[in-house]
């Protein structure tokens, strides 16, 4: 992380709005997208410099790793249980897959919205803290899909119950998207 840090604090730059663009992104994930490849410099007010992106519809791929991985971790699990279920719990499952599609859609855009607000003026603490915001939403949101996964893996050991547990997990998905208004709405 180190050279995160010294990214940071280089001369000129903004520290506060350079922590917000770095913020939630991995050393791979600086390392991968190259700091001129896709970053723009723009000059704040105050005459200091900081960092946003060129294309903020990357944005969600770059600091989503971790609601990346548990949506990945939650399709690859409903995938392992279509395979041995019956044509009713695969409906249930497409439904599912539909549903998680639908809130993975949602974030993207969200996330993409503040993004922008932050880009417009990076400098500012109210722009800073509305890309923290998102930030924090996507980590209560991959912590419901992590309980949501252990729920369908768990319910995915008793073949009596798939069908119910599948709708149990269907349900737990659609109400994500209450928790994300609610989250939004803090």
């Amino acid at each position: 992380m180190s050279n995160l840090i010294e990214e940071i604090y280089k001369s000129g730059r903004n520290p506060s709005a350079m922590a917000a663009s770095f913020s939630y992104m991995d050393e791979k994930a600086f390392q991968k997208f190259g700091l001129f490849d896709e970053w723009l410099e723009v000059k704040c007010q105050d005459g200091s410099k900081a960092l946003i992106l060129k294309n903020p519809s990357k944005a969600f791929d770059i600091y989503a790793k971790e609601w990346s991985s548990k949506f990945n971790g939650l399709v690859d699990v409903a995938s392992q249980v279509k395979v041995d279920a019956s044509g009713e719990v695969n409906s249930k499952i497409v439904k599912l897959f539909d549903n998680l599609g639908s809130i993975e859609a949602l974030l993207r855009e969200m996330y993409k919205n503040s993004y922008l607000t932050f880009a417009a003026s990076p400098c500012s603490e109210r722009a800073q803290d509305a890309k923290s915001k998102m930030d924090n939403i996507l980590i209560a949101i991959g912590a419901s899909l992590l309980v949501i996964k252990l729920n369908l893996e768990n319910g995915s050991k008793d073949p009596a119950s798939l069908s119910a547990n599948i709708d149990k997990v269907n349900t737990e998905v659609l109400n994500l998207i209450s928790k994300i208004g609610d989250l939004v709405l803090k």
